[in-house]
């Protein structure tokens, strides 16, 4: 099935073009965010061939298809521009969807609706959908960033560069340019998702880190005058919550201003208010508050991982991969990316890479062991996948929640890697997908070959853990008589 005609099946199945408002996509996922949840024809679209498993997170649904995603997305965009819906920006303008007062008449019933837990639940999905959605488009960029600066470091051990060359110093320069303009970047992926203008979130985010500005940090928190109130300063360079959060605050005020300013004024008034009013609001206030949750949660982790740092890795690799499955995952990535942003390295970033480990043992441990042919087949491309890509999550789909008996293999492998990856001080320096081409930057104890030691252990490990749960006489016989009361 071509790309135009799986799209505008999808497209059906989820309730027809007009039910959707928004579209996105990760690495792996569809991400729409529909009217009507319960306008979805779920098992149709798992029945599809080109869709890998569907996630409901109550505000979005996930189609998950796999690397090819970004095409599919593309399809979307282009089916709905011939009808007349602009998606180009990943959001349907609010007038092509619902008018002023439907909007508000859909308001008041999901108010109705939604109450208690629900309303937690609904608030916590949004919180991760808004971080997906910043975060997403910048994956890329990246990845790429991480596996460069992964091949720098390679070129300077085996004696290719030298770190004080020119040469190297430009790449460098490339490898980190993301991390150090994050703060501009995540303000437009932020704008976008959320539906206000990208350039003026991104001169938001560009005012934080102004040489003008940032010259008055002479210390972090140092206090100065702003109008009379004393404004705490800090470096937001290679940051990320000071701009999710600012430019989350800000999609409210520029909503409000589109209702209450006349359309000939929305030029200069909106413009104008964005940058002299919100741009001190965030230094005075969003700025220092996000920093300091950042900071905090930093702090929480980092003493997590100094009272033990076996059992932080036997926890983080036993659950990560069910995050993943649900999207949870998005709220660890920015304290990722923010600790190799700020200090060069992360611990969290290959303790959560356990899971990934432990996801790619499955495929192994069913191309070692079974014999039928299109289970091997299968398992291989599965297994190629995950070992170049990083991406596990066609596996998680194609195997763990279809066979509950992938679960316990999963979380004991993973446990175990995450254990040992504790032990041995593995440390990411620098962000990528946990794949091959990811090596250079992964070590444990400071050693890439350790870390490549353990991690090929672990998949070995985890390939016979999958042979005793998938293959041993009893289990073998346990699914003999599950198919036989099937039929």
């Amino acid at each position: 099935m071509s790309y135009e005609t799986a799209t505008e099946e999808i497209l059906a199945k989820v309730g027809g073009l007009p039910n959707v408002t928004q579209v996105q996509n990760c690495a792996t996922r569809l991400r729409l965010t529909l009217k009507d949840l319960t306008a979805v024809d779920a098992a149709g679209l798992e029945a599809m061939p080109e869709v890998l498993g569907t996630v409901n997170t109550g505000r979005q649904y996930h189609i998950v298809i796999g690397n090819d995603v970004p095409k599919y997305r593309q399809e979307v965009v282009r089916y709905a521009a011939a009808h007349g819906v602009d998606f180009a920006g990943g959001a349907v303008p609010p007038q092509a969807v619902r008018t002023l007062e439907e909007r508000r008449v859909d308001a008041e019933l999901m108010k109705e609706r939604v109450s208690g837990a629900s309303r937690a639940k609904s608030v916590a999905s949004a919180v991760l959908n808004y971080i997906a959605g910043a975060m997403s488009p910048l994956l890329p960029a990246l990845v790429g960033s991480g596996i460069l600066k992964g091949f720098l470091a390679v070129a300077v051990a085996i004696g290719l560069l030298d770190a004080k060359s020119s040469t190297y110093v430009i790449f460098a320069g490339i490898s980190s340019a993301v991390f150090t303009f994050l703060p501009i970047l995540v303000a437009f992926t932020a704008a976008r998702t959320l539906g206000v203008n990208e350039y003026i979130a991104a001169t938001i985010g560009a005012a934080l880190m102004a040489p003008t500005i940032t010259a008055l940090v002479t210390s972090p928190g140092k206090v100065v005058d702003f109008l009379g109130i004393p404004a705490h300063m800090f470096d937001y360079s290679s940051t990320l919550f000071p701009s999710l959060v600012a430019i989350w605050v800000y999609s409210y005020a520029d909503k409000w201003l589109n209702r209450v300013v006349h359309k000939d004024f929305k030029m200069l008034v909106i413009p104008f208010v964005g940058l002299v009013v919100f741009v001190p609001f965030t230094l005075l206030v969003l700025g220092p508050l996000a920093y300091y949750i950042s900071q905090g949660i930093s702090v929480g982790y980092t003493a997590m991982f100094d009272f033990s740092p076996i059992l932080t890795g036997l926890v983080i690799g036993a659950v990560f991969s069910f995050l993943v499955l649900f999207g949870i995952h998005w709220a660890f990535i920015p304290i990722m990316i923010t600790a190799i942003a700020t200090t060069g390295v992360s611990s969290l970033f290959v303790l959560a890479g356990a899971s990934n480990l432990a996801a790619i043992s499955l495929p192994l441990g069913i191309l070692l062991w079974t014999k039928v042919a299109r289970e091997r087949t299968i398992a291989g491309g599965l297994l190629f996948t995950a070992i170049f890509s990083g991406v596990t999550e066609p596996i998680m789909f194609g195997y763990v929640l279809r066979n509950k008996r992938f679960v316990a293999p999963l979380v004991i492998t993973g446990a175990t890697i995450g254990a040992a990856f504790g032990f041995f001080n593995a440390e990411a320096h620098g962000f990528a997908l946990l794949s091959l081409f990811a090596l250079p930057l992964l070590t444990a104890n400071g050693s890439t070959l350790l870390f490549a030691i353990l991690a090929v252990g672990g998949l070995v490990l985890g390939a016979i853990v999958t042979r005793f749960f998938l293959f041993s006489r009893k289990a073998v016989q346990e699914r003999a008589e599950e198919a036989e009361r099937a039929a």
